[in-house]
């Protein structure tokens, strides 16, 4: 279901989504798994540069991330296809 999906801006450019399958990252006019972990390594602000104890809640990482409305994704979307020139796509790849 769609209420269960919450949508999200890394650095103001990338688009993240997490839902029941797993964590996605949009990527090239299509989803990608977030093999990375970018958007959980975000939410918690875990820094892989730190020392293991210091590792995790680090607020500058945690910054990089903000939650934002299906709306706003859906805008997000229609601007990288246009820009990809994969306007005819729209239809597979818009959230319902």
């Amino acid at each position: 279901m769609d209420t269960e999906t919450k949508w999200y801006l890394i650095d103001n450019r990338i688009l993240g989504k997490r839902d029941n399958l797993g964590d996605f990252i949009f990527n090239n006019g299509h989803w990608e798994n977030d093999t990375d972990h970018l958007i959980g390594d975000c939410l918690i602000g875990y820094d892989p540069y730190e020392v293991a104890c210091y590792a995790l809640g680090n607020t500058e990482i945690m910054a990089r991330i903000k939650e934002i409305p299906k709306e706003q994704a859906i805008k997000f979307i229609r601007k990288k296809l246009n820009s990809l020139n994969l306007e005819p796509f729209l239809k597979n790849t818009l959230p319902k």
